[in-house]
């Protein structure tokens, strides 16, 4: 019998839930290659008001279309700060936010069941690939989010008889802006694969009777996605031409990976992978999800991406972003199919067991949590959002012991508070233990304020520093000083160990002073011309 969640806690449970998946402890994963371009970008279109243009480093940025770049600056304008890592993902966030609700509103019409609606948004959003890629600064989950709005509303257009103007334009809108955020990315990896499954599934003239007001929603699309590369071609067009050749190219010699590399594609979902295994079986799943649900569909749509996926040489691991979609959506389904039929006295092995192997996996792995918890407060001081949510992780605990020692079945919001407990506790443990990058260290160079104004220098700047120290970074050449006034100074920053010389400094005409800061991993430099009364000195 499945043990049914208290009704008037679902609400704050579920937001609860969603806050876990999404924005709880954003600030603590370290800051990736892509991200410092993302940030660097952002905080120059702040600081040199160069919207229309990007600069990264002071070098022109228009690899990627501008859209998160846009968002992020706006952020830290508003925030009046870009180290601030919060508010820096915050947009990112808040478009996984919207995917969810893009997500829900679709499966809505899609599958006709609320039940499985909500257990299929819900598995999204605690899913591995989901959660770790809606804490990053990043352009795949904004592309992703308008492009599940493209589904979304045309699949709305074509259930109805009226509005259908309405809900393709918003499609065209929404497909304009996802190409916007990382070119055709999207409609590649997601909207394509739905389409063809749609299609072959005997879908095709449902859409096809629609195709003078799909054509003037493929028109919005492209005005909106072609109005800001349209401009670069005419301001810069040999650096446009290069960027297109560049990223056609990287395409099949950057990040190449085996055509099988893919298959690891299960463990996108995280803790659900044991329901999506055994959902991929359609002649099993088809008769656990009913036939109201689509099976057919949603297992061509996620064999559909991955095939498409796997075809592009390149191949890195948050490219399966679209793909936790409709695998969220095939286990919501298989997870409902699987509760409903809990109260049958004939079921299968899996139907039988699967929920129990949950539950006491849960009841394992949030009691690993209370002991996490209670350590940090004794090691490390005390912390009162953290007893509540050990407090709450402990009374989990006893609640899913007695309802597996009664023999009842916890229904799936059981489960998910389970897990967004856990993700607390061990948060905040990974907090505690974590080591930050070397270059975090340079973020304490913007409290120096002597030195924040000066020109930085250094051998190989990298995208992680020039975000950290809050100001461009040239690269070291000779004669980079030759133009310096006497009463200038710059900064080179440096690695211990690395050469001490400067190539092309005369150092009978500046003085070098090693600045007296304590950095682990970094050397600075003072970089001085010396004047007539004064000495030269060498570090």
């Amino acid at each position: 019998m499945i043990q049914e969640f208290p009704a008037r806690l679902r609400v704050p449970a579920i937001i609860f839930i969603i806050y876990c998946a999404i924005f709880s402890y954003s600030h603590l994963l370290g800051v990736d290659l892509m991200e410092a371009r993302n940030f660097v970008a952002a905080r120059e279109m702040v600081e040199y008001n160069n919207w229309l243009l990007p600069t990264m480093n002071g070098e022109l940025r228009i690899t990627k279309p501008p859209l998160p770049t846009w968002l992020t600056a706006l952020a830290m304008k508003f925030a009046g700060s870009d180290a601030n890592l919060l508010v820096n993902r915050l947009p990112t966030g808040l478009a996984a936010l919207l995917l969810l609700f893009f997500f829900y509103k679709f499966a809505l019409i899609y599958t006709e069941c609320p039940e499985t609606s909500k257990s299929s948004t819900l598995i999204l959003a605690t899913s591995y690939m989901f959660m770790f890629m809606s804490r990053r600064g990043n352009w795949d989950m904004m592309s992703q989010t308008f492009m599940m709005g493209t589904i979304f509303t045309l699949y709305k257009a074509t259930k109805q008889e009226k509005g259908q103007i309405a809900y393709l334009a918003a499609s065209g809108i929404c497909a304009g802006l996802s190409v916007m955020c990382k070119g055709p990315v999207a409609m590649y990896g997601l909207l394509l694969p739905f389409l063809l499954s749609e299609f072959l599934n005997g879908e095709k003239k449902r859409y096809c009777q629609l195709w003078r007001i799909i054509g003037i929603s493929v028109l919005i699309t492209f005005l909106i996605s072609a109005a800001w590369p349209t401009f670069i071609y005419y301001s810069h067009p040999k650096e446009f031409s290069e960027v297109v050749v560049t990223e056609i190219t990287s395409w099949s010699n950057r990040h190449v990976k085996p055509l099988y590399w893919y298959l690891q594609f299960p463990a996108m979902t995280g803790v659900w992978m044991l329901f999506l295994l055994p959902a991929l079986w359609m002649p099993h799943s088809s008769r656990i999800n009913g036939e109201r649900f689509p099976t057919a569909k949603v297992v061509a749509w996620i064999f559909i991406s991955l095939i498409l996926l796997s075809l592009i040489p390149e191949k890195k691991d948050r490219y399966l972003l679209p793909l936790t979609i409709p695998m969220a959506l095939l286990i919501g389904a298989y997870i409902n199919g699987l509760t409903k039929s809990a109260h049958e006295s004939v079921r299968s092995f899996i139907a039988r067991h699967i929920f129990r192997f949950y539950g006491w996996l849960f009841t394992i792995l949030s009691s690993a949590g209370i002991v996490a918890g209670f350590y940090c407060m004794v090691k490390y001081g005390f912390d009162f959002y953290l007893l509540l949510i050990t407090v709450a992780t402990a009374t989990m605990v006893l609640s899913l012991s007695s309802m597996l020692c009664k023999q009842r079945t916890p229904d799936i919001i059981h489960y998910l508070l389970a897990f967004s407990l856990l993700t607390q506790t061990s948060a905040h443990l990974s907090n505690l233990l974590r080591k930050e990058g070397d270059y975090m260290e340079l973020l304490r160079l913007r409290q120096h304020k002597q030195l924040a104004t000066k020109d930085f220098y250094s051998f190989y700047p990298g995208m992680k520093e020039v975000w950290a120290v809050g100001n461009r970074i040239h690269t070291w050449q000779p004669g980079a000083v030759k133009n310096l006034k006497d009463i200038e100074r710059v900064i080179l920053i440096n690695r211990p160990g690395l050469k001490s010389e400067l190539p092309g400094l005369d150092v009978n005409k500046y003085q070098i002073v090693p600045v007296e800061a304590t950095f682990k991993h970094w050397q600075l430099y003072q970089i001085q011309k010396i004047t007539l009364h004064q000495p030269a000195k060498k570090h």
